[in-house]
């Protein structure tokens, strides 16, 4: 039979044993962290990221999303896609949605959704799109019939 002070000790070392584990944890995702924006430096240097999107960010209302950019993060945060929100690129006026890094495949692309047409006529969104070209990074537009086509086949869900 254990005494008061043998519990109290046990729960004492319970809890330290949790709090290394959870600092293992955290060195090793912090790490995976450093190990992963090396990469993606090294491919892309003129890209300036800020830190990648968890599940909490992304589900955060006062976040400069909205819907169909919260959706879109949200489907590839499940998918295991390392998300960055609004990249800066060097020498470049445009600022794409997204930075989105496969960490199975080592490769990433810029990531711009809009509610626009492929057939629009807005300047704003061609020049964004001509910057986008020169800036040196894969990207993707995903326009207004490819958002409805990813609803419609992908993931129903989406908005």
């Amino acid at each position: 039979m254990y005494i008061p002070n043998q519990i109290v000790l046990l729960k004492q070392i319970v809890m330290l044993e949790v709090e290394t584990e959870t600092l293992k944890e955290t060195a090793f995702f912090v790490e995976y962290v450093d190990q992963l924006e090396n990469s993606i430096k090294e491919q892309y240097p003129q890209l300036v990221l800020p830190s990648p999107l968890d599940e909490f960010s992304v589900l955060n209302r006062k976040s400069t999303m909205n819907s169909n950019e919260r959706q879109f993060a949200k489907l590839l945060l499940s998918k295991d896609m390392v998300v960055y929100r609004e990249p800066r690129i060097q020498l470049c006026d445009s600022v794409p949605d997204f930075f989105v890094y496969n960490p199975r495949t080592f490769n990433g692309k810029l990531v711009e959704i809009t509610l626009s047409s492929m057939r629009t006529n807005d300047e704003r969104k061609r020049k964004q799109i001509r910057n986008l070209e020169l800036c040196g990074v894969p990207f993707v537009v995903l326009f207004k019939e490819q958002m409805l086509n990813i609803k419609k086949y992908c993931w129903q869900e989406l908005f």
